[in-house]
């Protein structure tokens, strides 16, 4: 699903008549996630997941020696039961 498809889908779900409004509420909705990670905040989303920001400096390569790279962020994301089981149900 692209962007797109996700703001028709909450227009059609949300009974609002104006896409654009709908683009709005999703764009803020992003907005406010993407602030948060950026300030080094947990994302919950309740029956949804969960978004964690998460800093990398190195790792030890197969050798056991340590491979220096530039630090940089990355996201660790973790699916709640409740959305995998409502992923499961609408593939069957």
């Amino acid at each position: 699903m692209i962007k797109a498809e996700l703001v028709r889908a909450v227009a059609q779900r949300a009974n609002i008549l104006n896409v654009k409004i709908a683009r709005q509420a999703v764009d803020a909705v992003f907005d406010i996630i993407a602030i948060k990670l950026e300030t080094n905040e947990q994302v919950t989303i309740s029956g949804f997941g969960t978004f964690t920001p998460v800093h990398t400096r190195g790792r030890k390569g197969r050798t056991g020696t340590i491979i220096q790279f530039k630090p940089h962020k990355n996201l660790r994301k973790s699916i709640s039961k409740g959305g995998k089981n409502h992923e499961l149900q609408r593939t069957r």
